[in-house]
């Protein structure tokens, strides 16, 4: 399954999106051959930066760039399923990539994933490598602070599962901080499923100064909303 998964995703070729070259296997074990890309992941800009906040003209720079690569993936129906600063890298051109699409799934095929052991309960919020992220069944799960409460449900998912993921980013990168923290796995579900999204707001105001800022309170999206696509959201 997950090598069916890779080479769909492999067929992307979109200036936003991290190529992948081969999906090929070595002494029992797989590995995924990617294109390589000088620069940093968006996690790692926001950790040395003093304010954490990304300024405003760069947060749309990227955000319209992610737009435009989750919306070729999605055009394909191919769902990524683990947007977060990590898997999104700032090239020293200027352009933006979005990294492991290998572990997307494709929307057709989604199916209600069975619950796989937590990678690191007790430190949710680091990105593991590929078998911190997929279930024996070889199934993304995403990660706890970026996932839609679809994945935390372990319903069938579709492209507004990324769109809320993008919208988590958004947030973090306008806000300094995430959307949902917690000490375990357990408690970030319970933000996600739980937690108004007033006060995330608050903060999000005291962040931003000058009315300038992205929309207020674009992070849930449920099933039955409008919204379509990335293009749409935007």
């Amino acid at each position: 399954m997950l090598e069916r998964e890779a080479q769909t995703a492999s067929a992307l070729n979109h200036p936003n999106i991290c190529t992948i070259y081969e999906i090929e296997e070595s002494e029992g074990q797989p590995f995924i051959a990617m294109e390589l890309l000088d620069g940093e992941t968006l996690s790692q800009r926001m950790a040395v930066s003093e304010v954490q906040a990304v300024p405003l003209a760069a947060l749309l720079d990227i955000a319209i760039q992610l737009c435009d690569g989750l919306q070729a993936a999605h055009d394909r129906g191919i769902i990524h399923r683990d947007i977060k600063p990590a898997n999104i890298l700032l090239t020293k051109s200027g352009s933006v990539k979005i990294l492991d699409f290998g572990l997307a799934k494709l929307a057709a095929s989604e199916e209600v994933a069975e619950k796989g052991p937590a990678s690191n309960d007790k430190n949710p919020g680091n990105p593991g490598g590929l078998h911190d992220t997929l279930t024996p069944s070889g199934i993304a799960v995403g990660t706890p602070s970026y996932m839609s409460p679809e994945q935390v449900r372990k319903e069938a998912l579709d492209i507004r599962t990324d769109l809320f993921s993008f919208g988590l980013v958004l947030y973090e990168m306008a806000a300094g901080q995430s959307a949902f923290m917690g000490e375990t796995r357990s408690a970030i579900h319970d933000e996600i499923l739980q937690r108004e999204s007033e006060r995330r707001c608050s903060r999000l105001d005291a962040a931003c100064e000058g009315g300038s800022r992205p929309p207020r309170c674009s992070l849930l999206l449920p099933p039955g909303c409008g919204f379509t696509g990335v293009s749409a959201a935007a």
